[in-house]
């Protein structure tokens, strides 16, 4: 379940802060769990889950159905990312 994940994302979010969660290499992993869950909320997904492969970062199933996504970053130019 989509709340599920967002517990456990948040709960590391608070131990690692803000600032490392979103620019600590390495840390791809909880960003997409991040993204998952959040999306999957919005989409009121039965379940979220994350995928190993190179492609999708998360799967959804949302009545039923599986709907895989890719979970991407905006690119800033010549500004801060906030």
């Amino acid at each position: 379940m989509p709340n599920g994940m967002e517990k456990l994302v948040g709960q590391e979010n608070n131990n690692l802060g803000s600032t490392h969660f979103f620019n600590q290499s390495g840390l791809d992993f909880l960003r997409d769990a991040w993204i998952a869950a959040e999306f999957g909320t919005l989409r009121r997904a039965e379940k979220v889950r994350l995928v190993s492969d190179n492609w999708p970062d998360f799967e959804l199933v949302v009545a039923g159905c599986v709907e895989a996504f890719e979970a991407v970053w905006p690119a800033c130019h010549r500004r801060q990312c906030s």
